[in-house]
């Protein structure tokens, strides 16, 4: 049910939820951040701002594999509920022991299978929860055993004389000290008081508390796995004492619990946004420093075509307006006649002069307009990638982390082939255009350009009985170099200027989209490796909202649980004693 004056914490609670659900960890932080240190603990405090505030506490036994916890917790409720055996692990699942009135208050345990239900004044305020192990091979019983710490409210912590001196005892019982978690210690199949005065020993070095620790010894039983343990054990008697004050301060326990779950949502939350905000500037800097490099290399790419470009461009338009004007002299077949003789005796030549053989430019061979670039847009896009990568480790990415994606040589050869097959046919459609309408334009003043420069032919023929006008025949065959200077004279400058410089742009927006391919693919493999987590912002601005309306919350909550507490019910932990 909701609290009004929590209300605001319950929002706040809600939200921050959502927020973590939706968080994309970056592949790379995945096995150093885990949701759950906060995700947990909010469910948890979210389950708690629901139930009813006489709803039982939860006090759950916990130990390593193989210490006797599920021997216990039925020796303690003297039936045999939760499976025990020789096999380790042997529980891998926890068993809840509920009361009837309580099934509201054990709506976050999934699986029936696991609550066993009963009608025993005895335990009506206390769920008993039997636990798997969280030092074994079982990740599922780590996974299990974590979520009920989160949700006990106190412990029983089991132990054996085989187990207490483990690595992985201490560490859980230093993470018990330092939340400052309710328990009592259990160390099983003693023999001898040795283990038992050692264990109680180290307990008290290790713990923050200055008042003296108890330790509840269970004394060695050689009795079949479903045997319980004899009620007039001592040490079976002095447990169920000990847990009378947990059911007789069921507020305390349930603040105490509250305020922890607070802290660990805080903590939780701190825990996984530094490292996202770190990822996030790295990552930032990385985006940055593809943005500037690929502005720096199209500068250096304008600066480099300046000087490249302009000689092929004009040669392309001449080209096209020699093809066209020869269609339109009106001498060339007379010239064509006139050279027959000499282009065949050419031909019959070159059989035995190799020299004198007519060179065709191969399909594939790279026009003049782009070849001079290649070298240099090669060495733009290797010192691009370069850069990039010496700017992903400086950001302090691994390599394993990255896999960054080099280029190569022979993909950089075969895409400027390819784009710059497209230019050429740009600029061969465009030289036409062009060609075609200076044609149209000039047309009257070349055709009396020819009338004259053939009268001009034929007057140097009768002077020099023929041989000049033969030799420049079988030098050409159509046009002589006289006639293309003619030809340069007709078209106007200042229209091939205006074609160059758009041809000019042009070539840089071609060449400026391999730039743009190069940068999209480093940004697109950012994208992929390094994705947004979120905004980290709006993160940070929830988590301080939760820790505004968390300020005093606990205080908030205790006034709710004993404006509808009980009366004490102490009698009934007494009876168990």
């Amino acid at each position: 049910m909701a609290k009004s004056n929590l209300e605001p914490l319950q929002t706040d609670l809600k939200n921050l939820k959502e927020t973590l659900e939706s968080l994309k960890i970056p592949a790379p932080l995945g096995g150093e951040l885990d949701l759950k240190v906060a995700l947990g603990p909010c469910e948890n405090l979210s389950r708690r701002l629901l139930a009813d505030p006489q709803a039982p506490i939860r006090v759950a036994l916990f130990g390593p594999t193989g210490a006797g916890k599920s021997k216990i917790f039925n020796s303690l409720l003297n039936q045999n509920l939760s499976p025990s055996g020789y096999r380790r692990p042997f529980t891998r699942h926890a068993v809840y022991f509920v009361h009837e009135s309580h099934r509201e208050a054990v709506g976050d345990v999934q699986d029936d299978k696991e609550l066993r239900w009963h009608q025993e004044s005895d335990w009506k305020h206390c769920i008993l929860i039997d636990t798997p192990d969280f030092d074994g091979v079982e990740d599922l019983n780590h996974e299990v055993a974590e979520k009920i710490y989160l949700q006990a409210d106190a412990f029983i912590f089991v132990t054996d004389v085989h187990k207490y001196a483990d690595a992985s005892t201490w560490n859980c019982i230093d993470r018990l000290d330092r939340e400052a978690k309710p328990v009592l210690y259990v160390i099983n199949k003693i023999k001898d008081p040795g283990p038992h005065e050692d264990f109680k020993n180290r307990l008290q070095e290790h713990s923050n508390s200055e008042k003296e620790l108890s330790v509840v010894s269970m004394a060695h039983h050689s009795i079949e796995d479903a045997s319980l343990i004899p009620p007039t054990e001592p040490g079976i008697q002095e447990l169920n004492r000990a847990l009378v004050p947990f059911t007789d301060e069921p507020i305390q326990l349930k603040v105490s619990a509250f305020r922890l779950d607070i802290s660990r949502i805080r903590e939780g939350a701190e825990a996984i946004l530094k490292p996202l905000k770190s990822w996030q500037e790295r990552r930032d800097q990385i985006a940055e420093l593809l943005k500037n490099l690929r502005s720096q290399q199209g500068e250096q790419l304008r600066r480099h075509l300046e000087s490249r470009v302009d000689p092929a461009l004009k040669k392309q338009v001449y080209q096209e307006m020699l093809g066209r004007l020869e269609s339109i002299d009106v001498f060339r077949y007379p010239r064509k006649l006139i050279s027959m003789p000499i282009q065949g005796a050419r031909k019959f030549l070159e059989r035995f002069i190799p020299a004198l053989e007519s060179k065709k430019p191969e399909e594939n061979q790279r026009s003049e307009v782009t070849d001079p670039n290649l070298p240099a847009m090669e060495s733009i896009l290797l010192d691009y990638s370069k850069e990039v990568e010496k700017g992903f480790t400086e950001a302090g990415f691994r390599e394993e982390e990255f896999s960054f994606p080099r280029m190569t040589r022979e993909q950089i050869h075969e895409s400027y082939l390819k784009k710059s097959q497209d230019y050429r046919s740009w600029v061969q459609d465009q030289a036409q255009e062009m060609a075609s309408k200076l044609t149209g334009e000039h047309k009257l003043k070349f055709l009396l350009s020819q009338v004259l420069f053939n009268s001009v032919i034929v007057g140097v023929q009768l002077h020099t009985g023929g041989v000049l006008t033969l030799a420049e025949i079988f030098a050409n065959g159509v046009l002589t170099p006289l006639v293309a200077k003619a030809v340069s004279v007709v078209i106007s400058n200042d229209q091939v200027v205006e074609f160059e410089n758009k041809a000019r742009e042009r070539h840089f927006e071609v060449l400026s989209s391999f730039l743009d391919e190069t940068h999209d693919l480093y940004s697109e493999h950012l994208d992929r490796c390094a994705p947004e987590a979120l905004d980290l912002d709006t993160f940070e601005e929830q988590i301080e909202k939760f820790k505004k309306s968390s300020r005093n919350a606990d205080r908030e909550y205790q006034q709710f649980l004993v404006s509808h507490a009980e009366a004490p019910h102490s009698s009934s932990g007494g009876s168990r004693a």
